[in-house]
């Protein structure tokens, strides 16, 4: 999976209302898609698990290694970034009209 480094200070609050833990940033990594992986493990691990489990995570690679499959890391780049909210849209927009792709 690709991944970026984690540049701002993750807080972790179980309750909603207070901080926590504050995981060390150097071993955060924020996953990045496209995910790959060999078709033939992943395809059994699908088949080996319910709908309920596979509809609890947020993506392939939480689900692959969470089912116990090896997820290597790689480097990915900040242009690469999901279009999920509205200014996430206006960012690319910025990007497309500056010519920056």
């Amino acid at each position: 999976i690709a991944t970026i480094s984690v540049k701002d200070t993750i807080y972790m609050s179980t309750e909603g209302n207070c901080i926590t833990d504050v995981p060390k940033r150097s071993t955060l990594h924020a996953g990045q898609t496209p995910e790959a992986f060999k078709l033939g493990k992943y395809l059994k691990i699908h088949e080996e698990r319910s709908y309920e489990e596979i509809a609890a995570v947020t993506g392939g690679a939480e689900f692959a290694f969470r089912c116990g499959m090896k997820v290597f890391l790689s480097k990915g780049e900040e242009i690469n970034f999901k279009l999920t909210t509205p200014e996430d849209l206006e960012r690319f927009e910025q990007i497309v009209n500056s010519n920056r792709l």
